[in-house]
């Protein structure tokens, strides 16, 4: 659970972190590595695009991490769900961000799949989400269920132990001596 709530953890921080340079300042020179120089044709629309999706690097990135984790649970079933929701979901916002009424060409394209990514993360971490938390602790149990003061205090338990004014065995010792 620990390694799967610091995978998840990373994910997101790398996502964040990418998020900031493919959509930040550095957008431009990241548009420009795959092949849409300043020059393109395609240039603009690739920076739009580019800019949309970089909203949605985290929660890519943890969609990944999480698939990993439902595979080592033995849960490949989740995570295909989950990314056929998104694939739904896409087809449907794209002929609608895309053209009439909303209308916002390449970003709106960028955008469906943005929305699609964001739910599809979200779906599967709700699925995930009882199987990462942290059972109660044993003292917590202990001290839930039993509220004499020996199950918590150790100076009280030392206290118990030792022998009564009554106790029998302590009267045989000094009948002997």
């Amino acid at each position: 659970r620990a390694f799967a709530r610091r995978t998840l953890q990373f994910a997101l921080v790398g996502g964040l972190g990418l998020a900031l340079i493919v959509g930040g300042p550095l957008s431009v020179q990241c548009v420009g590595l795959m092949g849409a120089g300043p020059t393109s044709l395609l240039h603009a629309d690739a920076l739009v695009y580019a800019r949309v999706r970089a909203v949605a690097l985290p929660f890519a990135l943890s969609f990944s991490a999480m698939e990993g984790i439902c595979r080592g649970l033995g849960d490949t079933r989740s995570p295909l769900r989950a990314a056929a929701v998104a694939a739904l979901v896409n087809t449907v916002l794209d002929p609608l961000l895309i053209f009439r009424p909303v209308g916002l060409g390449v970003g709106g394209a960028a955008a469906a799949t943005v929305v699609a990514q964001v739910l599809s993360t979200s779906l599967l971490f709700l699925k995930l989400l009882p199987k990462l938390r942290t059972p109660p602790a044993l003292p917590a149990l202990i001290d839930s269920t039993d509220s004499s003061p020996t199950a918590t205090d150790p100076e009280t338990e030392i206290e118990n132990m030792a022998p009564s004014p009554t106790d029998p065995i302590r009267d045989l010792d000094r009948a002997r001596s």
